[in-house]
C-alpha cells in the first residue's frame, strides 16, 4: 500500500497540468491594420502555445483584405478590453482624424478565425475609404527555423535551451497569450512528411519581416537562422 501511495504520489508530480487562464488575450499587427482583444473569465488552455497557426493564417487573410482598402498615412484600430461589456471598438485614423465606432454584440471574439468580428469592421472601413470589400486572397505565413532533428528528443531539449537563455524572435504579427500563464518563445513542428522535428521561433506574414527578425536574432542572441515558410 505504500508503494502504491508513493507511486501515485511521484505520478502528480511529473503529471502534465494544463495552464488555466483566467484571461486571454490575443493581438495582431499587419501593414495599417492592427487588433488587441482582452478577454476575462475562465478559458482553460486558452493561447498557452503563444500562437496557433489556424488563427494566425486567419488573422493574416483578413488584415490583407483590410490593408486593401486602407490608404497610406492612415490606420485602422479593432480593440477589445477586459472591461468592455459592450462590443469592439473600432478606430479609423484618416488625415488627422480619428472615427470610433461601436461593434455591438456577443460575437465570440476569443477565437480569431470567426468571420462575424471581422466582417462588419471590414464593410465599414471600406465604405469610409468609397472601396469595394476585397475578396478573399491567399496568403503565406513564415517563421524562423532554428534546429532540425529526426530525433523528438533532441529538438525538444534544442528549444528548452533556447528557453532556458529567454531567446525570442522580435516582430511577429499575432500572438495570442493567457493570464497567468508562461508563454513558450520557441515551438517544436512535427513534420509526418518528412520525418523532421523543427524548432522555430515567430509567426510573420511578410518575408521582409521574417528576414529582419532572422537579423535581430543573429544581433541579439548569436542564433543562427532560416526563414522558412509555413506549410
Amino acid at each position: 500500500m505504500k508503494r502504491a501511495a508513493l507511486s501515485l504520489f511521484v505520478l502528480a508530480l511529473v503529471a502534465p497540468v494544463t495552464a488555466r487562464a483566467d484571461s486571454y488575450e490575443w493581438s495582431g499587427r499587419s501593414g495599417r491594420f492592427t487588433v488587441h482583444v482582452w478577454l476575462d473569465g475562465f478559458n482553460e488552455g486558452a493561447g498557452e502555445g503563444g500562437w496557433d497557426e489556424a488563427d494566425a493564417r486567419d488573422f493574416a487573410g483578413w488584415a490583407r483584405r483590410f490593408n486593401d482598402v486602407i490608404p497610406p498615412g492612415a490606420r485602422v484600430t479593432m480593440t477589445r478590453a477586459v472591461t468592455d461589456d459592450d462590443g469592439t471598438t473600432l478606430s479609423i485614423r484618416d488625415r488627422g482624424r480619428t472615427t470610433t465606432t461601436l461593434l455591438r454584440g456577443d460575437r465570440d471574439v476569443a477565437v480569431s478565425a470567426r468571420a462575424a468580428f471581422f466582417a462588419p469592421a471590414l464593410a465599414i472601413v471600406a465604405r469610409h475609404f468609397r472601396a469595394r470589400v476585397p475578396p478573399v486572397r491567399a496568403i503565406r505565413l513564415y517563421t524562423l527555423q532554428v534546429f532540425a532533428s529526426r530525433s523528438p528528443a533532441r529538438a525538444r531539449a534544442f528549444a528548452a535551451s533556447l528557453e532556458a537563455r529567454g531567446v525570442a524572435a522580435r516582430g511577429a504579427f499575432f500572438s495570442q497569450k493567457c493570464h497567468p500563464c508562461t508563454i513558450p518563445e520557441t515551438r517544436v513542428r512535427d513534420s509526418p512528411r518528412d520525418g523532421l522535428h523543427r524548432v522555430v521561433l515567430g509567426v510573420y506574414d511578410r518575408a521582409e519581416s521574417a528576414h529582419a527578425a532572422r537579423a535581430h536574432l543573429a544581433r541579439d542572441f548569436h542564433v543562427a537562422s532560416w526563414v522558412a515558410e509555413l506549410r
